[in-house]
């Protein structure tokens, strides 16, 4: 079946939602980055980061000049509504390549999304996504007003999670570009 629709055990996700239910991005700190830990690491169970990975970049990559795209996420929080598990990230995309041995940053997006996961077959697969769209316009309509809080950090926090999530996808490059 297609990359992109990789999925889990029913009983994992159960395992794997008592963790991180509700779960908020936390609060810097050494309590938050274990808080922070464990959430990913449940939402890992549920569905592997890569298949995540792959499915945003098919969602929301772009390309201005011809490169590749590689995306990293930070896990905002998880909500179950009936038989749809709501998977609340925050995405930053970044196209780079390589021009006379040096690496290049393109095209770039850093965003609040919402994955929508069902159960199929027993196993959870991504079946739809949103994002907040232009300026913010559908972010009370995408994401329930705990999110929000998490998605409008102040400053400091929002510019700390743009400079995590940019130096992983550069890493990502890279170990790719092999530079």
């Amino acid at each position: 079946m297609n990359r992109l629709l990789q999925s889990i055990s029913a009983g994992a996700l159960l395992v794997a939602l008592a963790c991180c239910s509700g779960s908020l991005a936390p609060a810097p700190g050494p309590a938050a980055q274990s808080a922070s830990t464990r959430t990913y690491l449940a939402v890992e169970q549920m569905i592997p980061s890569q298949t995540i990975k792959d499915y945003l970049i098919q969602k929301e990559g772009a390309t201005a000049y011809g490169g590749k795209v590689f995306t990293a996420y930070q896990v905002m929080g998880t909500e179950q509504s009936g038989l749809v598990t709501k998977l609340y990230l925050w995405a930053f995309l970044q196209e780079f390549w390589v021009d006379q041995g040096f690496l290049h940053p393109g095209t770039a997006s850093s965003l609040p999304v919402v994955l929508f996961l069902k159960m199929q077959a027993g196993h959870y697969q991504i079946f739809d996504f949103k994002d907040a769209g232009e300026g913010y316009q559908y972010l009370t309509v995408n994401f329930p007003p705990r999110m929000q809080a998490v998605i409008n950090l102040p400053a400091e926090a929002y510019n700390q999670r743009a400079t995590q999530l940019s130096d992983e996808t550069r890493r990502a490059a890279e170990a790719y570009f092999g530079r």
